[in-house]
Formats: C-alpha cells, sequence, structure tokens
C-alpha cells in the first residue's frame, strides 16, 4: 500500500471521527460514521501488525532506533481491538455490572 493511499486512509478516518463528535451530524447521518470507522479499523489494524511484525523481524532491535516505527508501535498497541469495542460499550451502558 503507497502512502498516497495511507495518507487518504488517515484523512477519511479523522473525517469519520469528526462526525462522530458531532451530535447534529450522528442524527443525520445515523450509524454510517460509526460503521465507516470499524470498517477501516477492521482493514488497517491486522495490515499495521503484520507490518510490524514484518519490521521487528527485519530489523531486531534496531527497530526501536526510528521514532516513527515507536509511535506506530505505541499506537497499534494501543487500538482497542473492534470486536471488543461493542461489547465494552454495551456494558458501560447497561444498568447490571458485566459477568465476569
Amino acid at each position: 500500500m503507497g502512502p498516497l493511499k495511507v495518507n487518504n486512509i488517515i484523512v477519511l478516518n479523522a473525517v469519520i471521527l469528526g462526525l462522530e463528535i458531532s451530535q447534529s451530524a450522528m442524527e443525520r447521518l445515523g450509524r454510517l460514521p460509526s460503521l465507516l470507522d470499524h470498517g477501516i479499523l477492521a482493514v488497517s489494524l491486522p495490515l499495521s501488525v503484520v507490518e510490524i511484525g514484518f519490521k521487528l523481524y527485519a530489523r531486531c532491535l534496531s527497530f526501536f532506533r526510528v521514532p516513527w516505527n515507536v509511535s506506530d508501535f505505541v499506537v497499534v498497541g494501543i487500538r482497542p481491538d473492534p470486536r471488543q469495542q461493542s461489547a465494552r460499550s454495551s456494558a458501560c451502558c447497561s444498568s447490571s455490572p458485566p459477568s465476569w
């Protein structure tokens, strides 16, 4: 995937996140921004994990000498699993405590 395509995905994701924090946009668009966000995450997260894995394998510990790699590693590492996100959001809004 080339840099132009990655930048387009980043910009698209930023627009979608902007729509998600706008109450009037969410009222007009419904769940569409959230569905698009989950779709982008479902594609981009596994690709990012594979890319970081290949870089770690190829560069070993020198991978962490490049600040951009460290940033990617942290951002991808803390990004929630989209499969778990809906379970968390529904659990936080329910009146009963989650069953562990």
